[in-house]
């Protein structure tokens, strides 16, 4: 059973997303609408809610890249 962890405001673009787990202890980020519609446990009104960070440059994601 997949199990909510937070939602995410913003998550995909406009849209908020939740974070879930599945039994398989993968974690994997959902649109809220999808969420609900399929159901999953705990209720959203109820999970934890995290604003979307802003995007990284290629530079500061990639430690191998020199800096200048």
């Amino acid at each position: 059973m997949v199990k909510g962890i937070r939602r995410i405001q913003d998550g995909w673009g406009d849209q908020d997303s939740v974070l879930v787990k599945y039994p398989d202890s993968v974690e994997m980020e959902i649109p809220a609408r999808q969420y609900v519609a399929q159901g999953h446990f705990p209720p959203i009104d109820v999970l934890p809610v995290q604003s979307s960070p802003p995007p990284q440059s290629p530079k500061a994601s990639n430690p191998d890249t020199p800096r200048s």
